[in-house]
């Protein structure tokens, strides 16, 4: 789960010394809603609950919020507020 955390993050908030943006600097600023950005970090729960279990039930839903949020999870949605837009 973690692993599959760090990728995430990477792909969405990292910048390296190649590219100035990255994926959430670049977007945040023209998204004027958080609609798709909460269907992604919904979907984003889901799989790595499914990662924990190897199912996808009811069940998944013992694995707390914060305990994914202390495996280092970004929520998108609370990114995009944090933005200076």
């Amino acid at each position: 789960m973690r692993a599959f955390i760090k990728r995430f993050n990477k792909k969405f908030y990292y910048k390296n010394e190649n590219r100035e943006l990255s994926w959430s600097r670049w977007y945040f600023d023209i998204i004027n809603t958080d609609v798709s950005l909460r269907e992604i970090d919904r979907y984003f729960l889901s799989m790595v609950r499914y990662i924990n279990t190897g199912k996808h039930n009811k069940k998944n839903y013992k694995l707390k919020y914060e305990t994914i949020k202390s495996l280092g999870y970004r929520s998108l949605v609370n990114e995009y507020y944090k933005n200076d837009r």
